[in-house]
């Protein structure tokens, strides 16, 4: 079987994802306490503290180090990878799974990159939604309709064919919310974030993250990882611009993982992350007789782990 494995970024994690994995999957201790060590707080604490969870700078430590857990855990019953994808955040742990940098530098540069997005976001008080119609053509138009009016308003994820995330000011990403319920072009959904991320707003956090990956010597990936801002596999010597980039850049995760799986042939997916959202934008996005499982907590590790102990 050709595999991808796909990594899940920030807003899916809960308190209930880590439930007896740190007691039960010694390789997810092993990493849990590595975290640790390498921050210099109580990973396990953070994982099951509410405002931690939803405080960026410890979120995204978290959510990688959950993942990467995961997937080490894994190892021992999924075939190699022949491809890595992440959402966002989760580019870091495909990286790292790819072996292009190893866990204490990327989680490093994680820890890094939290704080840099917390310190901008605190400043530029942004907002979001998501977006969901049948056909995002209208709303891509609307949109630069909208912004060639003044408004500051960005498509930030392209998450599936039928799921947009705009970011922006938010009393102009509210002007446009009406504008687009009164067209009725699509349902709206307003995100319980932080701030406008992969969007413009957040540039005020380039230069000192573009300094801090210059730092960085990163390897050529082991296996094939995808970038949602080019839609093109990770080189070594492009990645610091490329995640740089990332920052104040839509992702186009839809499209980088229809690309990504046909070029490799690929027939089956494995998620890991806080919770099962990318295998959700997969059913929408490749074809059904891929098989797509997706490891989020203890009771999901069980079920695909018997799936594939028992003849995958």
């Amino acid at each position: 079987m050709q595999t991808g494995v796909l990594f899940g970024g920030q807003g899916g994690q809960n308190i209930n994802m880590v439930q007896h994995l740190y007691q039960t999957l010694s390789e997810y201790r092993q990493v849990i306490d590595q975290a640790s060590q390498i921050l210099g707080y109580d990973m396990q604490l953070k994982m099951i503290d509410e405002q931690a969870l939803q405080t960026t700078k410890y979120t995204q430590p978290i959510v990688v180090a959950h993942s990467y857990g995961l997937y080490k855990s894994a190892q021992k019953f999924i075939p190699t990878p022949m491809m890595g994808l992440g959402l966002s955040l989760g580019e870091y742990t495909a990286l790292i799974a790819a072996e292009s940098i190893d866990f204490e530098t990327g989680l490093k540069i994680v820890a890094k990159r939290g704080k840099l997005m917390q310190e901008a976001v605190a400043t530029t008080k942004g907002a979001m939604a998501a977006l969901i119609a049948d056909d995002l053509r209208p709303i891509n138009h609307k949109l630069r309709e909208l912004q060639a009016q003044g408004l500051s308003i960005y498509p930030a994820n392209y998450n599936s064919s039928q799921q947009l995330v705009i970011g922006g000011v938010p009393s102009d990403l509210e002007q446009a919310i009406l504008i687009l319920e009164e067209l009725k072009l699509c349902r709206v959904v307003k995100l319980n974030v932080a701030g406008a991320f992969h969007t413009p707003l957040l540039v005020s956090a380039q230069t000192e993250f573009n300094n801090y990956l210059k730092k960085v010597v990163f390897k050529e990936p082991k296996f094939t990882v995808y970038s949602n801002t080019t839609q093109q596999p990770f080189k070594a010597n492009t990645l610091t611009d490329t995640l740089v980039k990332q920052l104040i850049s839509p992702t186009f995760f839809a499209q980088a993982l229809e690309d990504s799986v046909n070029t490799q042939d690929i027939n089956q997916l494995i998620e890991f992350g806080p919770d099962s959202t990318l295998t959700k934008f997969a059913r929408k996005t490749v074809a059904k007789d891929i098989k797509r499982y997706s490891i989020f907590n203890q009771i999901s590790f069980a079920k695909v782990q018997g799936e594939f102990t028992n003849g995958n």
